[in-house]
């Protein structure tokens, strides 16, 4: 798929976005992996996946409007569900890492509005779930 078919499955991720991950990123194993794998999926997996993410964040949206502590062991299970789906999609994501990639997307606005459009204050919840995960090792 090239990017604009990428960007049109994920429309919160724009060109400048993906050249930018290449830049931060693209001596990593961990880039290489995820566009190893990349380059193998059609728009039907594209979609797979955003429909999984998609899941995930309302399954968290719903307990952080509940009151459901990030630490609460559903809310752990859901942040590993996510850390899984990296693992699955994009490349081995450990709960350390994944702690420091919900770091990330709590701080940087653009990774916040994404996320936070399922509910407000959710990057930061799913940062301290991946947070409370890590601690439960």
């Amino acid at each position: 798929m090239s990017l604009k078919e990428i960007v049109d499955v994920f429309p919160e991720i724009n060109e400048d976005m993906l050249a930018e991950s290449g830049q931060r990123w693209g001596d990593t194993e961990a880039y290489r992996e995820s566009m190893r794998r990349a380059k193998n999926y059609g728009r039907q997996d594209w979609e797979t996946m955003k429909a999984e993410q998609d899941a995930i964040y309302t399954e968290a949206a719903t307990l952080y409007s509940q009151g459901i502590l990030a630490n609460d062991p559903h809310m752990i299970a859901v942040a590993d569900k996510l850390r899984q789906l990296i693992d699955k999609w994009h490349y081995p994501c450990s709960k350390a890492f994944h702690v420091t990639l919900t770091e990330m997307t709590s701080t940087d606005d653009r990774f916040v509005n994404n996320i936070d459009r399922y509910g407000a204050g959710l990057a930061s919840y799913i940062h301290d779930a991946a947070r409370a995960n890590l601690a439960s090792e």
